[in-house]
């Protein structure tokens, strides 16, 4: 036959089945649950492996159908994201270091640590102890802001922890002037003990270290918080919760779209497990950032420069105080839907 013509194949009497085709060599689909210690093995044979159908090229690297290698995920790192792991390296960009990668197995110290820290893990509104927190233990969150791409920084600077808190102070008022922002605030507080338990929810007059009736009273009169007298009594309370701070800290980094945002609250729940871990208080100022007034006028006094897509996402005071109250929350069979 010449050489480049294609052989002669006979065609298949009608309503035939087709033909198995011939099997790629000793390849079959990977098991549901992944398997560290076979895995590498199997994808290092699979590369050199070739089918027997017909003679390719010795540089010619068979894949089999990955997608037959699809595993789901399911990633707790303070937002839930579902993802198919995909044996290949498809997996949505992520590229994540083998010691990071969720594969079933034993707990170890570790694990059991990380676990007692997230079960921990509180927001702290209580006064602080005018400690700041050792640069040692603050290293630990700037390396994993930096392998995410981010920036930890950080500032004992009395002037500037004081222009940063009174900013808080002054956002939190100027916020709820806003009818919307008003009216959401107040769906979500829980003005008694009772409340905040049967609700499993919200943000309770005991977590805001304020008693409940006044909390009920200052957000239903909002214009009696510049009443000369009245006025400085509910803001006296408030800012009674917010001394003792001797430390401010920030992240930043990218902060575009989505995806930015979820990488951003990934980073701050293991840099916030960190802290906890060795006995850090934390209390994020959430509201100087989403307010673009605020915003200017604290990336002015941090020194903080926001362009090409990176911005200071978070703000936070850091420190040691009491034990804050408990914060009752649902259980989690409530929380996932699978």
């Amino acid at each position: 036959r010449a050489i480049g013509e294609e052989p002669d194949v006979a065609e298949e009497p009608a309503g035939a089945l087709p033909q198995a085709q011939p099997q790629q060599p000793g390849l079959t689909p990977l098991p549901v649950w992944p398997e560290p210690s076979e895995d590498a093995a199997a994808l290092k044979r699979q590369g050199a492996e070739r089918p027997g159908a017909k003679a390719v090229p010795g540089d010619a690297v068979f894949a089999e159908d990955w997608w037959s290698h699809t595993r789901p995920i399911l990633e707790w790192h303070g937002n839930f994201r579902a993802r198919g792991e995909l044996f290949y390296k498809f997996h949505l960009g992520r590229v994540d270091a083998p010691d990071k990668a969720l594969f079933p197995r034993p707990a170890s110290a570790v694990d059991l640590a990380r676990r007692a820290a997230f079960d921990a893990r509180r927001t702290n509104r209580r006064p602080y102890d005018n400690r700041a927190v050792p640069s040692g233990d603050l290293e630990a969150v700037a390396r994993l802001a930096g392998e995410a791409g981010h920036t930890f920084a950080a500032s004992t600077d009395p002037a500037v922890v004081a222009d940063i808190i009174r900013v808080n102070q002054e956002t939190l008022f100027d916020d709820l002037r806003n009818d919307a922002v008003h009216h959401e605030i107040m769906t979500w507080l829980r003005f008694s003990d009772a409340q905040a338990r049967s609700t499993g929810d919200g943000l309770s007059a005991d977590a805001m270290l304020m008693p409940g009736r006044l909390l009920r009273f200052a957000m239903g009169h909002r214009g009696l918080w510049e009443a000369p007298v009245i006025g400085r009594v509910i803001k006296g309370v408030y800012l009674r919760t917010m001394r003792g701070v001797a430390q401010v800290a920030w992240f930043e980094g990218p902060f575009a779209g989505p995806s930015d945002y979820v990488e951003a609250g990934r980073l701050f729940m293991r840099s916030w497990l960190e802290l906890t871990r060795v006995g850090v208080s934390l209390h994020p100022l959430g509201t100087v950032i989403t307010n673009p007034r605020s915003h200017a006028r604290f990336a002015e006094a941090a020194g903080v420069a926001e362009e090409d897509g990176r911005m200071a996402w978070m703000l936070v005071r850091l420190g040691y105080a009491k034990e804050p109250p408990v914060a009752y929350r649902r259980p989690l069979e409530e929380m996932i839907v699978a």
